[in-house]
């Protein structure tokens, strides 16, 4: 069987999304991850981030992702998201 070989290229967007992800006051409070209060918002950014760098590198197996702007990425991407109130049917 062969292995999945991931690009060190997108392990490193992923470590750079989350550095960007902090806010001012994490910063100010020393804090090396995002409180986890924000964990949806912060994993949209480091989806939306090694999509990019999969896209660049040219090993996005999702063509049609390709020419979203970010802001159609993020949605297409929380779209995808699990809900757990929306699975439990009390949205």
């Amino acid at each position: 069987p062969s292995r999945l070989q991931i690009p060190e290229e997108m392990v490193h967007a992923s470590a750079q999304a989350l550095a960007d992800s902090l806010t001012d006051d994490e910063r100010a409070r020393h804090l090396l991850y995002p409180d986890v209060e924000r964990i949806r918002e912060v994993s949209i950014a480091i989806a939306a981030g090694v999509i990019r760098s999969a896209q660049r590198l040219g090993v996005d197996r999702k063509e049609g992702l390709r020419g979203m702007s970010e802001e159609e990425l993020e949605r297409h991407i929380r779209g995808q998201m699990y809900h757990p109130l929306v699975a439990m049917g009390e949205e």
